[in-house]
């Protein structure tokens, strides 16, 4: 068991993160607790409450304040991860999330096989500290940040569950609320959209469950189309 409690625990800690980006400043409470068995992993949890976290780059600086959230571990025939009420804010916004899990079995390459679970993630402030994430992002992450700007999607992602193994995904399934996408060029707006997906990537069915629409074709109407 480990408990950390101080101002600039940055200095206690590898300053390097990932290629040029460096922790500035963090400044807030740690909890962890390990428990191994034969040498491997047998249950753990981190707690955390951390005040303030700075990420910089050269003069570029990422400001996370009032982090709190509780990641859990064990081993299970697999390993299991959770991670329950991450909570903060950035210059992107507030992010609330509900649980998030994860299984692996321990193996690499084709043989892994991977579970995930989510609950209450909500696609809006999700995007909002994408697009407002100030340093350098991978390539193929690109387009995707345009299109989020573009399109401003939003949604309440009650439950998304998905299974594969290596990089293969093998089923999903979801359940959401109030999805809307703006509209942009000759894509149309859409509104008020709820409903539930299961399948594959070899099939699936998706079905729409809203009382009323609302359609956005700019091309054609300068008003929304109610649909019910």
């Amino acid at each position: 068991y480990v408990s950390l409690v101080g101002e600039n625990i940055e200095y206690w800690l590898p300053p390097a993160l990932i290629e040029r980006l460096h922790l500035k400043r963090v400044s807030g409470k740690l909890a962890f607790w390990l428990s191994l068995d034969k040498g491997r992993l047998d249950q753990s949890s981190l707690a955390l409450q951390v005040s303030e976290l700075v990420l910089a780059e050269a003069d570029t600086q990422w400001q996370v304040r009032q982090l709190h959230g509780l990641v859990t571990a064990r081993y299970d025939q697999g390993y299991q991860v959770q991670v329950q009420g991450l909570d903060f804010d950035t210059s992107g916004g507030h992010w609330h999330s509900g649980a998030l899990g994860g299984w692996w079995n321990g193996k690499t390459g084709d043989d892994a096989s991977w579970k995930l679970r989510l609950s209450d993630l909500d696609l809006e402030q999700l995007g909002g500290q994408l697009l407002h994430w100030p340093f350098a992002l991978p390539a193929q992450l690109t387009p995707l940040r345009e299109r989020l700007a573009a399109l401003h999607p939003q949604a309440q992602l009650a439950a998304f569950y998905a299974e594969g193994k290596g990089r293969q995904v093998s089923h999903f399934a979801g359940r959401f609320f109030q999805a809307s996408l703006a509209a942009s060029g000759r894509v149309p707006g859409v509104g008020g959209v709820s409903g539930w997906f299961d399948g594959s990537p070899e099939a699936g069915v998706a079905v729409i469950d809203s009382s009323q629409l609302s359609l956005d074709l700019p091309l054609l109407y300068d008003h929304s189309l109610g649909l019910s």
